[in-house]
């Protein structure tokens, strides 16, 4: 399935009109660019698939054809092995400094959302 194939199945997935004025203004492009992925098979820049991803609750691998994944939360968890195999190749500083980010991400409020403290 190509990039245009994907984006529409997910716009109708999500109730969303895939070439709507309000559709193009949320991803920062024209109409015409939507078209244009349609008709000519373009691909748009990474920033706009990235904010495709995120307007849609996708992955930008899904997107391009890298998997066929829908949900991002899914493919962390299938790549979980992947991880901590990167993981263990750091040394005991860029182990300590992984963390140390880790626990600043779940730190913010985004995590503590129904979480009890």
């Amino acid at each position: 399935m190509k990039f245009f194939d994907r984006y529409y199945l997910l716009c109708q997935e999500r109730g969303v009109q895939f070439s709507s004025q309000e559709m193009a203004n949320s991803l920062g492009v024209t109409r015409a660019a939507i078209s244009s992925w349609k008709v000519k098979g373009t691909l748009p820049s990474a920033e706009v698939v990235v904010r495709i991803a995120n307007t849609l609750d996708t992955s930008c691998d899904y997107l391009l054809g890298r998997t066929d994944e829908k949900d991002p939360a899914k493919m962390v968890i299938q790549n979980k092995p992947y991880v901590m195999e990167m993981f263990e190749k750091l040394d005991t500083a860029d182990k300590i400094r992984v963390e140390g980010y880790i626990e600043g991400v779940l730190s913010g409020a985004k995590y503590k959302k129904g979480r009890s403290v």
